[in-house]
């Protein structure tokens, strides 16, 4: 019988169960989405976008949206998480973006967003995202 708990105990221990999992792994999270954003990389995007029918529904415009975005760049970036309650979490980003579109028309101005993430299967994804509406500054 000892044998049997040490053995459970070894496996919990090898596997990972009841080791802490990093506080700041949903603000990871929200770093690749804007990383695979700024290299305009679709299917590094969607990779941190929840797996479920949302994915799907918003891929082709994800890619048409990246198609004609030349370059895009979140400058100075901070990522605060708001709350992080073991299945939700919440992050905000604030930063300037800049950004080029096809044809030349170049833009920049402060934003600020707040993602909201969900924890499936031991992963973070983003579940939604509110940007602040055109034409309203960030912070």
């Amino acid at each position: 019988m000892r044998r049997a708990v040490f053995m459970l105990a070894l496996a919990c221990a090898l596997s990972a169960c009841g080791t802490p999992e990093d506080p700041q792994a949903p603000v990871a999270t929200v770093q690749r989405f804007i990383a695979g954003l700024e290299a305009r990389d679709a299917t590094r995007v969607l990779a941190e976008v929840a797996p479920d029918g949302v994915r799907r529904q918003i891929a082709p415009e994800v890619r048409t949206y990246l198609s004609v975005v030349e370059r895009l760049a979140f400058r100075d970036p901070t990522y605060t998480l708001l709350a992080n309650a073991n299945q939700k979490a919440q992050v905000r980003v604030t930063a300037t973006l800049s950004y080029t579109v096809r044809g030349g028309q170049m833009g920049e101005r402060p934003v600020q967003a707040e993602f909201s993430l969900v924890r499936q299967q031991n992963v973070w994804y983003l579940d939604t995202i509110t940007w602040p509406p055109l034409g309203q500054e960030g912070p």
